[in-house]
C-alpha cells in the first residue's frame, strides 16, 4: 500500500499521540501506587509510634504485660488496624519469659530484631486491597536500663503493624471517577 506523505505523517503523529497517552496512563498508575505506599508507610509508622508512646508511659507508671495488651486492644479499636503486635527480642525473652504471641512470625518481623535494624515496611494484597506491614524496632535507651536487663543501644523488641489501605484506595478510585 502506497501512502502519500501527508497520510504517513498523520499515521506517525497518531502513533506518537497514542504512545504518549499510554505513557501518561502508566505514569499515573505508578504515581498513584507510590503515593498510596507513602501514605500507608507514614500512617503505619505514626501508629507504631503512638503504640510505643503509650507502652512507654505505661511502663514508667508500673504497668505490666496485661496493661500492654489492654493498650494495644484500645488502640486497635480506635485506629482500625488489622493487627498490632509486640515482638520480644532475646533480652526481653530472657528477662520475662517467652510468649508465643510475642515471637516473630516470619523473616520480615525477625529482621526488625537484628542489631542494626531500621523501621521496615512491605505491601501485600488482601481482599482486593493493599495492606501495609510495618515494624518499628525498639532500641534500649539509657532510661530503659533501670528496669530492663539490656545494654544501651540493643534492639529489645519491635512493634508490628498491619494496616489495610482500603479507605485510601477507595478515595483514589472515587476521585478518578469524578
Amino acid at each position: 500500500m502506497n501512502l502519500t506523505l501527508s497520510k504517513r505523517l498523520n499515521v506517525y503523529i497518531g502513533g506518537i499521540l497514542i504512545a504518549g497517552m499510554f505513557a501518561i496512563m502508566l505514569y499515573d498508575q505508578y504515581s498513584e501506587t507510590k503515593l498510596l505506599r507513602d501514605i500507608g508507610s507514614r500512617e503505619a509508622e505514626r501508629l507504631a509510634k503512638v503504640v510505643f508512646d503509650q507502652l512507654y508511659t505505661s511502663m514508667r507508671l508500673g504497668g505490666g504485660r496485661n496493661e500492654d495488651r489492654a493498650i494495644i486492644e484500645r488502640i486497635r479499636k480506635i485506629e482500625g488496624a488489622d493487627e498490632i503486635r509486640l515482638i520480644h527480642g532475646e533480652s526481653l525473652n530472657s528477662q520475662y519469659g517467652v510468649e508465643e504471641d510475642e515471637e516473630p512470625r516470619d523473616a520480615f518481623e525477625s529482621a526488625a530484631l537484628a542489631p542494626d535494624a531500621r523501621p521496615l515496611s512491605s505491601f501485600e494484597e488482601a481482599g482486593g486491597f493493599t495492606v501495609v506491614r510495618f515494624v518499628l524496632p525498639v532500641e534500649a535507651k539509657q532510661e530503659c536500663l533501670s528496669c530492663h536487663r539490656a545494654a544501651d543501644g540493643v534492639i529489645m523488641g519491635a512493634i508490628s503493624i498491619r494496616l489495610p489501605l482500603n479507605k485510601y484506595e477507595t478515595l483514589f478510585h472515587r476521585h478518578k471517577r469524578d
